[in-house]
């Protein structure tokens, strides 16, 4: 589905909230396409596997007391 064929949602949306995920969107890839070829690839590799780990840490921790209690 596209908002181009639902233009009925359009007004309807919070363009506060829209406008800086678009924003983001255009500018993100520019800027890591820029980053990214300075930096070493197994550095940005770490990284985002540090991220994932991160991510699923604070996950478990907000899930498993809930699932548990």
């Amino acid at each position: 589905m596209t908002l181009s064929l639902h233009t009925s949602v359009l007004p309807h949306l919070e363009w506060e909230a829209v406008g800086p995920f678009a924003g983001a969107a255009v500018v993100g890839p520019a800027l890591g396409a820029r980053v990214g070829h300075r930096i070493n690839t197994r550095l940005l590799s770490l990284d985002f596997a540090g991220l994932l780990v991160l991510t699923e840490c604070y996950t478990a921790l907000q899930s498993v007391p809930r699932l548990l209690g």
